[in-house]
């Protein structure tokens, strides 16, 4: 896989979580924070705010990708400083959450973020 093709797969990858956070919140809440937590108002309610995000981080990311004009870089960086914050704020929580969600943010965020910083490093 070419670092190009890696840099749209992980924007359009946030796009998608980005959107099912926004239209179906508890799909992703229930496997990151548990399903009590998850199922709670307040904790769609920033999901949703966080799929926002997400998307339009995802979709910056990936017409900057897409334009291979050089400006990915940026885009490139948010994306993977969320990864990394959506992995912090996880590990910090981390004897309060389900050990699953726990293990499948590591390999999910920890994952994108390490793909991130791979492709900040080569031309896209």
């Amino acid at each position: 896989m070419t670092p190009r093709l890696l840099a749209q797969n992980v924007a359009a990858g946030r796009v998608l979580v980005g959107l099912m956070l926004f239209f179906v919140p508890t799909r992703v809440t229930r496997h990151w924070v548990g399903a009590t937590e998850g199922e709670r108002t307040g904790t769609k309610v920033m999901a949703m705010g966080l799929g926002a995000r997400d998307v339009v981080i995802g979709a910056g990311a990936l017409a900057a990708v897409n334009a291979g004009n050089g400006a990915a870089k940026p885009w490139l960086l948010g994306s993977a400083a969320a990864d990394l914050m959506d992995l912090t704020a996880t590990l910090r929580a981390a004897g309060d959450l389900p050990t699953g969600a726990v293990a499948g943010t590591v390999l999910v965020a920890g994952g994108a973020a390490a793909a991130g910083i791979y492709v900040l490093t080569q031309d896209v």
